[in-house]
């Protein structure tokens, strides 16, 4: 079993049908939506993980794209240099995705990578620079 993220650009004429279904059900494929914003009849984006088989995700992307849309693997991650960070919490405020928590009985700010939607964000508002794309 494998896990890649993806960018789906889904143009006006699919926006407004279940390909995301028909992606699970018929290539059997394990989807976790993380980011998505969809306006039917004009345009579609979408941050999906997809987990299965090598196969299976290389038959589902091959679906997509005879389905009309258009798969970007992302190949971005963020991460945290935890000698830069002072826990601040500035990041707290500005992470769509909510990766950043603070610990009450520490102080210290958590990172979740694993929510993660390599939106940079963070980059920008940390002041020490902490938070670093990594390819």
């Amino acid at each position: 079993m494998i896990s890649r993220r993806f960018i789906l650009h889904f143009p006006a004429a699919v926006a407004d049908r279940p390909v995301v279904g028909r992606l699970a059900r018929e290539h059997g494929l394990d989807f976790n939506i993380l980011r998505a914003t969809i306006d039917p009849g004009n345009y579609g984006i979408m941050l999906l993980e997809l987990t299965g088989e090598r196969e299976a995700l290389a038959r589902g992307l091959a679906f997509l794209a005879d389905a009309g849309v258009s798969a970007s693997q992302l190949d971005r991650q963020i991460q945290r240099d935890q000698d830069r960070c002072v826990d601040c919490g500035a990041c707290l405020g500005f992470c769509p995705a909510r990766c950043f928590a603070a610990e009450a009985a520490s102080g210290r700010i958590a990172f979740d990578n694993g929510r993660c939607t390599a939106c940079g964000q963070c980059l920008t508002a940390c002041p020490r620079r902490a938070m670093e794309m990594a390819l």
